[in-house]
């Protein structure tokens, strides 16, 4: 059986960082941001560590180990101390009052892995904790048949979706930053060009990996069929038709055993002669940049199939006009979701923003090339979070 550990910060992005790093090591994690139904938790499931921040409105993190040192049933768990007060004092202190040990924030993950690792080592004999390497080093016929179907996959997927260099032969002013997660994707992009009308789209499947990436072959299809055959160039209108085929295809109808997966998105048409475009949007966004000016459309808030909370979905059109030297961005929410920089957070969307404003008055080339970078050393060593896919537009 994994390890189980129980989180407690005030601060929800850590919160959220050390539960999918974690999750990702192959403990049970359980995180709380109120102290006392942490204890009531613990004092009731079996519990293998507790890792707790110092600084809490309600009660603090020092408050917090003397309770479980002073009752029987919890007084030998062991309990990590993670704070930014990082005086000497701070830390004999915690030590004296009974925490295993105290690690300072921003905290680098591979520390915090091996401090953890070590402690349950020792007080498991290691019988129910792996190498963090362990996850990694299959390297029997099974797991490279896997493998080598996954990256199959991942060759049709990229023969069935539009091309990015088709793409960008047509419009060479534009870049797509595409970055999955793993080897296939559950991000796509779309076009379909028909005399000046001009229709894009970006799409974030449920998930990611192969269940997602089986999605981003649906979506493709029916906007092939929607668009293309049927001839539907109303963003709102598209949106609606791939909904319903979303949900017939999937059957479904809100059942507990039916898959509820389905796809955020952004749609535009736009005119390349008028310089007129209509958005539409599944939780999806548009931006539109010039200089220090960055303008954020927002989509409705609710997705193309999944779970039906909504009855008879209807996605509004959003009319824009480009100006010229203004520039489009289409993007799913992987960049911005990343954790990662100095304290561990997420990059989140108002610094997304800001960027695209200095994008804007780059070259294409230089764009994605800047993505890439910013990305990189904003995610440091930490695990991607999701897909992430940009598309950035100038006719």
């Amino acid at each position: 059986m994994n390890p189980a550990i129980v989180v407690i910060d005030d601060d929800l992005d850590v919160l959220e960082l050390v539960d999918f790093n974690l999750s990702r090591q192959g403990y049970s994690v359980i995180t709380f941001d109120e102290p006392e139904m942490a204890i009531d938790f613990i004092l009731n499931n079996k519990t293998d560590l507790i890792l707790s921040d110092w600084m809490m409105p309600e009660i603090s993190g020092i408050d917090l180990l003397k309770k479980i040192r002073n009752t029987q049933k919890t007084a030998s768990i062991p309990f990590v101390m993670m704070t930014c007060r990082d005086l000497e004092d701070d830390v004999v202190f915690a030590l004296q009052a009974g925490a295993d040990d105290y690690i300072k924030k921003p905290f680098n993950l591979k520390e915090l892995f091996l401090r953890i690792n070590k402690i349950l080592k020792w007080d498991s004999n290691s019988k129910f904790f792996q190498n963090e390497n362990e996850l990694f080093r299959a390297q029997n016929k099974h797991y490279q048949e896997i493998i080598q179907s996954i990256s199959y996959a991942k060759k049709l997927q990229v023969a069935i979706l539009p091309s990015k260099q088709d793409f960008l032969k047509k419009f060479p002013h534009s870049f797509i930053f595409y970055q999955p997660k793993d080897l296939v994707s559950g991000d796509f992009f779309w076009y379909s060009l028909k005399g000046n009308s001009l229709i894009l789209v970006v799409a974030d499947c449920t998930g990611h990996g192969v269940p997602a990436s089986l999605m981003t072959i649906l979506g493709n299809a029916m906007l092939q069929k929607i668009v293309n055959e049927e001839g539907e160039r109303n963003p709102g209108n598209i949106l609606e038709e791939l909904d319903l085929a979303i949900i017939n295809a999937l059957k479904q109808t809100n059942g507990s055993d039916e898959p509820k997966d389905g796809m955020d998105v952004s749609l535009v048409e736009f005119n390349l002669e008028s310089r007129k475009g209509i958005f539409s949007g599944a939780f999806g966004k548009l931006f539109l940049a010039k200089n220090s000016d960055v303008i954020e459309i927002s989509g409705d808030r609710y997705p193309i199939g999944g779970l039906q909370l909504e009855k008879n979905r209807k996605y509004q059109n959003h009319p824009f006009e480009l100006e010229i030297k203004q520039e489009l961005f289409l993007t799913t929410d992987g960049f911005y979701d990343q954790f990662g920089g100095s304290k561990g957070k997420k990059f989140k969307k108002t610094p997304f923003k800001n960027l695209l404003e200095v994008l804007s008055t780059i070259s294409s080339y230089q764009q994605e090339t800047e993505l890439h970078k910013i990305f990189t050393e904003w995610k440091g060593i930490n695990e991607q979070t999701d897909d992430v896919l940009i598309l950035g537009f100038n006719p």
